[in-house]
């Protein structure tokens, strides 16, 4: 029986570091500032592919790396970039009540909210650019988060919002208030984010009583 508990041990652990990998790399982790607003998310699943984006004010040009060549985009089809904003809406907006219920909780979207006749109304707009017109302006795909959730959606597969290389959302329909760019890296390209700390901490815990279990095992023989 003594030998036998180290064993149940080992294997419990090993279980338990096995499904919290899982869990950790299965799932988007939002990140958040010290405010509370959501500024982007890492492990974003796309196609297979996992992903970190930032939501970020400013313009194509200044946010990414010129916004002269398909190549500063993550995406260049229309396709793929709906499938990132439906990536958004399913795996980032809709997986925390906060910010799925007040859309002036993300970053670019802080001025958003008003009332109009005693109802407070919030949206916000997430761009995904993907390639450029016949005119040199840029082509973006949306996400959205609505304070009303049946609201929250990605755009249709033949909707594009066009905006300007170097043109502030200010220009558009005062679209500054309720839009913002997301911006887009393969998983890990970037700085680490530090909502992923819990989980490796975790693991590495695991991994140490791992060890003194088998160094247990070990010394008693």
């Amino acid at each position: 029986m003594s030998r036998f508990l180290p064993r149940m041990l080992r294997g419990t652990l090993i279980a338990a570091s096995m499904g919290l990998a899982a869990a950790t790399s299965g799932a988007a982790v939002l990140t958040l500032d010290g405010a509370g607003r959501l500024i982007g998310a890492t492990g974003v699943s796309i196609a297979g592919v996992s992903y970190d984006v930032s939501f970020r004010d400013g313009t194509c040009a200044e946010l990414f790396a010129g916004c002269d060549a398909l190549s500063d985009f993550s995406f260049n089809t229309i396709a793929q970039a709906r499938a990132a904003s439906l990536a958004l809406v399913d795996q980032v907006f809709n997986t925390s009540l906060a910010t799925d219920a007040d859309p002036t909780l993300t970053r670019g979207c802080e001025d958003a909210g008003y009332v109009y006749l005693g109802t407070r109304y919030a949206a916000c707009w997430a761009l995904t650019p993907f390639r450029f017109t016949t005119d040199g302006q840029v082509a973006t795909h949306v996400a959205l988060n609505d304070i009303r959730d049946f609201m929250d959606q990605a755009a249709a597969i033949d909707t594009q919002f066009v905006v300007g290389r170097s043109q502030t959302m200010a220009g558009i329909v005062d679209a500054a208030r309720y839009s913002t760019f997301a911006v887009w890296s393969l998983a890990g390209s970037g700085s680490p984010s530090p909502a992923s700390a819990p989980g490796s901490a975790l693991l590495a815990g695991l991994a140490l009583l791992l060890a003194g279990a088998g160094t247990g095992r070990r010394r008693a023989r």
